[in-house]
C-alpha cells in the first residue's frame, strides 16, 4: 500500500466504523482498489476540534459513495451540503486529474462550535465500464552456491529485467528475492556478475505473465572448479601364479606418487602417468581417458580415469644343465648294488621328465667290454630329452656287472658327449658313481683320472661324484679321497699329483666327510729346538738330517696343517720317522693337544732306529690308526696352535739322525647325511638303497626347476577391489561405511556391503561381466571410475566410487507481497477554530 503524506494527520477515533462501512460499500459499488484505509489519530488541540474533523471526514465518505455511483460526481458550484445527525458537513469539491481522469482529489469541511476542519484526498476511481489496469509481478530470487571455492553473494549479481513497463528493469540480487512490478506480456529476466560461476534459471525466468499474476524467477550462480580430477588405477592379473596386488606397483603423476584409485586434483592441462613393474610383471599400454603413453588432457571441472594392467609372468623355461651320468658297473659292483643303480639312474630320468622342456640327459658305463685292457668307458645313450632310448639303455648295460675301473676315461668320454651334443647355452654336469679304486691305466691311474677331472673342470663341466662301497685300502688317497677330489678339487694341469704316499685329500673340500676317513700324512712346518742341530731338516724327506747327540736334546714340531671334519671320531694317530742312528741311541715321541701338555705313560712311544750309517736309513712307525696315544681325542686338538710331536733322544751314545717326521691322524665321521647336505660336489652312498635319493638331490642341484613343486592350479575367479570416497566439503559428514555397495557379476563372494575407504574391499568374482554401483546416495553426487567392464580369471580390478556431497538445498524464495487493491496518494487533515 503506498500512502503519500503532504501535512499532519488528524482523525476522530468515532468515526472507525463509519470508514470501515464505507470502504466496504466501496468495494462492492465500484471497480476500484479497497483493499485499505490509512487512519492516524492525534491528540487535538480540543474537543470541538476534534467534532469538526470527524464531521468532514463524513463528508469524504458521502463523495466516495457518491463518486462509486456515479464516477463522473462533482459537488454544485458553492458545494454540497451533507447532513451529520444534526449537525452538516460541506463536499466542497471533487476534481479531476485532467493528465489520470480517474484520479479524483476531495475537499471538505466541517465545523462545530466554532471549530473548523478541512480536509483533502486523492484516490482514483476507476470507470466501471473500463477494464481497469491490474499489475503483475515479478519475484526475483537470486542464490549463490559457493561448493569450489567462491566467495560471492547475492549481491555481487546484477540482475536485468525486460518486461512491460517494469517497475525495476536492473537491480541488485538478493537471496530474500526482489518483487517487480509489470504490465501483463511476455517478460526475461538475465543476470550479471563475477566470473567463475555457472548461472543457471528456473523455467519462469522467461515467459509471459498475465495481470494480477505473480511468476518467481531463480537464479542460481555455481561457482566452477578451477581444477580437474585425474584417478590411476592398476589392475593386475595373476594367471600363471601370481600373487601381488594392486599395491604392489606404484603409480604417479607427473613423478609425484599417487594411491591406487584415488581421484587427485590436478591442475587444467596436460599431465603424465605412469607405473613402476614388480616381480617381472608385464605392463599394459595406458588406456581409459589416458593415451597408450600415460599422457592426459584435462580441461577445468573434468574429472579423467587412466588404467593400465600389469600381468604376471609366465614360468620360466626350467634352466637345467646338459648332464651325463657315468655308471660304475664293474666286478667291485654286486647284483644287488646294479639293481639300485639302475633305479637311481632311471628315478634321475623321472625326475626331469614332467619339465617343459626337459633337459637334455646322456648315459655312460664304465666297462666297455670290446676293450678289455684299459677297460675304457663308453656312452651307451646320447644327449637327449627323449627319454625312452636312455630307459632301455640302463637296464642293458646295467644287467651284470664285468672289467676294471678306469675313472679317466670316464671323465674324458663323459665330458666330450657334454661338449660334442649338448646345448651350446646350457651348463654341463657329470654324475659319476663309483667305489673310487681305479685300477686302469695300469701306470699312474689316480694321476690320469685328476688330470682328466682338471681339463673337464676348466672347460666349465661341473663333476658330482657318488662314492659307493669301502675304501679299498684304507688310506683314503683312492675310494672316497679320490672321488672327493675329482668332484671338489682344483690344481692346473700339468702340475702333477702325489701318489698312494701323498695326500688327496687337500685337493677336495675341507668339508669332506668320510665314513672311514684319513688326514694323510702331514710334515711340520715349525719347530722349537733344545739341542738339535738343524731341527728344520726333518721337514721333509731330502737326506738332509736333525742331529741331536745327548740325552737332553728335545725338539718339538707343529704346524702340520690338519683339517679334522667338526664332529669326527678320531680312531688313532700314526707317526713315521725317517732317520738312523749310530750306535744304540734310540728315537723318543710324545704328542700334545693343547701346546704344552704331552702324553704319557702308553702315550711315550720309544723306539731303535735303525743301522748306523745313512744307508741303512729306513722309517719307523709310532702309533697306528686305532692308537690314540693314552688319551680322547677331539678335532680341536689338532690345530696348528695345538698339536705337537716331541722328539727326545735316550741316554744311549751316539747321534741321533732324522731326515722326516710326519703324521697322519685317522677318523670317522658317522653321519653320511651331513657329507650329502654340505652343499660341495661330492656324496656319500652308504648303502646300495641311498643311491635313489642321492640322484635326485644331485639332479635338483643341477636342475633347480625339477625342485619346485608342480605349479597351483590356474585361477578360476577374479578380484574386484572397491574403493569408496566421500568427499564432505559442502558440510556433509558421511563417511565410506554410510554408502551401500552393490556387485552385479557372475558369482560373486557378497552381493552388497558397506563401503570401505582405501585401499577398498576385495570381491571375488567370476570371469565375465560387472558392474558396481551404489545405494541411496542422498544430498551426495556419485561418479564411477572402474566400476563396469569385464574381468578374466586370475585378474585383479579396481572399482572407486566417489561420493561429493551437494550445498544444502536453499530455503524456498519467499512468497511475494499481496499487491495493493486501494491507492490514495494523499490524505490531508485540517482542523482549525477553537
Amino acid at each position: 500500500m503506498k500512502i503519500r503524506i503532504h501535512r499532519k494527520n488528524r482523525g476522530y477515533i468515532a468515526l472507525i466504523s463509519t470508514i470501515v462501512i464505507s470502504l466496504i460499500l466501496l468495494a462492492l459499488t465500484a471497480n476500484m482498489s479497497t483493499a485499505g484505509f490509512y487512519v492516524r489519530f492525534n491528540s487535538l488541540d480540543s474537543e470541538y476540534k476534534r467534532v469538526s474533523l470527524g464531521y468532514a471526514e463524513s463528508c469524504i465518505h458521502a463523495a466516495l459513495l457518491k463518486l462509486a455511483k456515479n464516477n463522473t460526481y462533482a459537488p454544485p458550484s458553492g458545494g454540497e451540503t451533507v447532513s451529520v445527525g444534526s449537525e452538516a458537513c460541506t463536499i466542497i469539491e471533487v476534481l479531476t486529474d485532467l493528465s489520470d481522469p480517474t484520479k479524483k482529489t476531495i475537499k471538505t469541511k466541517a465545523s462545530f462550535r466554532g471549530a473548523f476542519s478541512n480536509m483533502e484526498i486523492v484516490t482514483i476511481i476507476q470507470d466501471p465500464l473500463v477494464a481497469p489496469r491490474i499489475p503483475a509481478y515479478i519475484f526475483v530470487v537470486v542464490q549463490v552456491v559457493n561448493d569450489n571455492g567462491g566467495m560471492s553473494s547475492a549481491g555481487d549479481f546484477t540482475v536485468n529485467l525486460t518486461a512491460v513497463n517494469p517497475s525495476a528493469s536492473s537491480f541488485p540480487g538478493a537471496e530474500t528475492g526482489t518483487l517487480i512490478t509489470a504490465d501483463a506480456g511476455p517478460y526475461s529476466v538475465s543476470e550479471t556478475g563475477p566470473a567463475g560461476y555457472l548461472t543457471t534459471y528456473s523455467a519462469d525466468c522467461s515467459s509471459t505473465i498475465a495481470e494480477g499474476e505473480t511468476k518467481t524467477c531463480t537464479i542460481t550462480n555455481n561457482d566452477v572448479p578451477t581444477t580437474a580430477t585425474l584417478t590411476v588405477i592398476a589392475n593386475v592379473i595373476n594367471n600363471n601364479s601370481g600373487s601381488l596386488g594392486p599395491g604392489a606397483f606404484p603409480l604417479f603423476i607427473d613423478g609425484i606418487a599417487v594411491s591406487n584409485g584415488v581421484g587427485v586434483t590436478v591442475s587444467p592441462g596436460s599431465h603424465t602417468v605412469t607405473g613402476t613393474g614388480a616381480g617381472g610383471y608385464s605392463a599394459s599400454p595406458w588406456g581409459n581417458h589416458c593415451a597408450s603413453d600415460g599422457t592426459i588432457t584435462l580441461a577445468v571441472g573434468e574429472s579423467k580415469t587412466c588404467i593400465i594392467t600389469y600381468d604376471d609372468p609366465a614360468p620360466p623355461a626350467p634352466a637345467c644343465a646338459d648332464t651325463v651320468m657315468m655308471l660304475d658297473r664293474t666286478g667291485s659292483m654286486s647284483s644287488t648294488d646294479l639293481v639300485n643303480e639302475r633305479i637311481a639312474a632311471k628315478g634321475l630320468l623321472d625326475l626331469y621328465a614332467p619339465l617343459s622342456p626337459a633337459p637334455k640327459v646322456g648315459v655312460g658305463v664304465f666297462g666297455n667290454p670290446a676293450d678289455t685292457t684299459n677297460w675304457s668307458a663308453i656312452i651307451v645313450g646320447n644327449l637327449t630329452d627323449v627319454y625312452s632310448g636312455l630307459y632301455t639303455a640302463i637296464d642293458t648295460w646295467l644287467a651284470t656287472s664285468n672289467g676294471g675301473t678306469n675313472l679317466s676315461s670316464a671323465i674324458s668320454v663323459g665330458h666330450n658327449e657334454l661338449i660334442s651334443n649338448g646345448s651350446p647355452t646350457a651348463a654341463n654336469v657329470l654324475i659319476l658313481l663309483s667305489d673310487g679304486d681305479t685300477n686302469r691305466p695300469t701306470t699312474n691311474p689316480i694321476e690320469a683320472a685328476l688330470d682328466a677331472a682338471d681339463v673337464a673342470k676348466s672347460a666349465g663341466t661341473k663333476i658330482f661324484t657318488i662314492f659307493f662301497g669301502t675304501d679299498p685300502d684304507g688310506t683314503g688317497f683312492s675310494g672316497q679321497g679320490l672321488l672327493a677330489a675329482l668332484a671338489n678339487g682344483s690344481v692346473p694341469v700339468g702340475t702333477g699329483h702325489p701318489g698312494h704316499s701323498g695326500a688327496l685329500h687337500e685337493l677336495g673340500s675341507a668339508n669332506d666327510r668320510f665314513l672311514n676317513g684319513d688326514s694323510g700324512f702331514l710334515s711340520p712346518s715349525a719347530s722349537s729346538n733344545s739341542g738339535w742341530s738343524n731341527p728344520n731338516y726333518a721337514f721333509v724327506s731330502d737326506n738332509n738330517r736333525a742331529v741331536a747327540n745327548s740325552d737332553s736334546d728335545i725338539v718339538r714340531y707343529y704346524n702340520f696343517n690338519f683339517s679334522i671334519p667338526t664332529g669326527s671320531v678320531i680312531n688313532g694317530i700314526e707317526v713315521q720317522v725317517e732317520g738312523y742312528t749310530a750306535n744304540s741311541r734310540q728315537a723318543q715321541i710324545s704328542l700334545s693337544w693343547n701346546g704344552s701338555s704331552y702324553t704319557f705313560g702308553s702315550g711315550i712311544k720309544t723306539t731303535n732306529m735303525p743301522g748306523t750309517t745313512a744307508v741303512a736309513e729306513d722309517i719307523r712307525t709310532f702309533g697306528g690308526s686305532t692308537d690314540t696315544w693314552n688319551r680322547t681325542w677331539i678335532p680341536g686338538d689338532f690345530t696348528n696352535a695345538n698339536f705337537r710331536v716331541r722328539l727326545d733322544a735316550n741316554s744311549s751314545s751316539g747321534d741321533l739322525n732324522i731326515d722326516h717326521v710326519r703324521v697322519k691322524v685317522y677318523y670317522t665321521y658317522p653321519d653320511a647325511v651331513a657329507e650329502n647336505a654340505d652343499g660341495d660336489y661330492f656324496f656319500i652312498s652308504p648303502t646300495a638303497a641311498d643311491m635313489p635319493a642321492l640322484f635326485e638331490t644331485i639332479g635338483t642341484i643341477v636342475c633347480p626347476a625339477a625342485a619346485l613343486p608342480p605349479p597351483p592350479p590356474p585361477p578360476t575367479t577374479g578380484t574386484l577391489q572397491v574403493i569408496t570416497t566421500v568427499i564432505n566439503d559442502n558440510g556433509g559428514t558421511k563417511v565410506a561405511n554410510d554408502f551401500t555397495m552393490i556387485i552385479t557379476a557372475v558369482n560373486p563372494s557378497i552381493n552388497s556391503f558397506p563401503g570401505v575407504a582405501t585401499p577398498g574391499r576385495a570381491v571375488t568374482v567370476e570371469p565375465g561381466s560387472y558392474s558396481v554401483d551404489e545405494g541411496p546416495t542422498g544430498p551426495y553426487v556419485k561418479t564411477f571410475a572402474g566400476c563396469s567392464g569385464t574381468i578374466a580369471a586370475g585378474e585383479t580390478k579396481t572399482c572407486t566410487i566417489t561420493n561429493d556431497d551437494t550445498p544444502p538445498p536453499s530455503n524456498p524464495p519467499p512468497p511475494p507481497p499481496p499487491p495493493p487493491n486501494i491507492t490514495i496518494e494523499s490524505w490531508v487533515e485540517q482542523p482549525s477554530g477553537p
